[in-house]
């Protein structure tokens, strides 16, 4: 009779150690979504404008300002004209509801986007019709790495 109850005993213990291992899982992966999500909202903070210039019509201002409460840092504003990059400004930290700007003479055809840091070190890009979009390289899985190391010249 003792074989039973041990058999029991020890697989209540298997399924408690599985829905704390479960558990435990779950709490990660919320807490790591909790944190992206707290990262995408200091990126979507960041705002870029292209705007007519106050006195002069041919004028057109191109900025870029942070309303997220913590700076940003290696913020570069370009200016675009036809899809390529005409003109650009780089400041190595944008504090908290700070702008920086340029202005240049209006050729009709012109653009503007932003790439910056945030503060946890993720890169992204904001274009002056609002999309934006993470550009931090992802990082190869475990899986991915070993195929790397065993099967290519390329580790990284």
């Amino acid at each position: 009779m003792s074989e039973v109850t041990d058999w029991i005993s020890a697989s209540a213990d298997v399924a408690a150690a599985v829905g704390t291992v479960g558990a435990l899982w779950v709490g990660a992966v919320t807490l790591r979504r909790q944190v992206n999500d707290q990262h995408r909202q200091q990126a979507a903070a960041v705002t870029v404008a292209v705007q007519k210039g106050k006195y002069d019509n041919e004028l057109l201002v191109f900025s870029v300002q942070n309303d997220s409460p913590f700076p940003v840092f290696e913020v570069v504003l370009i200016a675009t004209d036809h899809g390529k990059d005409f003109q650009n400004e780089f400041v190595a930290t944008l504090p908290p509801g700070k702008i920086t700007s340029f202005t240049l003479r209006d050729t009709h055809f012109m653009g503007c986007r932003a790439t910056f840091y945030d503060s946890s070190g993720k890169r992204w890009v904001r274009d002056f019709t609002g999309p934006l979009k993470e550009i931090t390289p992802k990082k190869p899985n475990l899986f991915r790495r070993l195929y790397l190391v065993l099967f290519t010249h390329n580790p990284k």
